[in-house]
């Protein structure tokens, strides 16, 4: 379980690890990341339920590919 924040992104992928190069923002709040494999205890289910938020699926690499 993780929390994402200040999402940001670059097409200028032979810079990746530059500190310096521009990026542009993505996502403007923090995204609540829940990862598993097959089977996710009911007891974990229950505390990331969030009132009032809708569980969906977001990709942080399609995101940069979109804008």
């Amino acid at each position: 379980i993780t929390i994402d924040s200040n999402i940001s992104g670059s097409y200028n992928v032979a810079e990746f690890l530059n500190p310096d190069v521009p990026v542009t923002k993505l996502y403007q709040n923090a995204i609540l990341e829940v990862k598993w494999d097959e089977y996710l205890p009911q007891v974990i289910c229950n505390l990331v339920q969030i009132k009032g938020r809708k569980a969906s699926a977001f990709s942080k690499y399609a995101a940069v590919r979109i804008w």
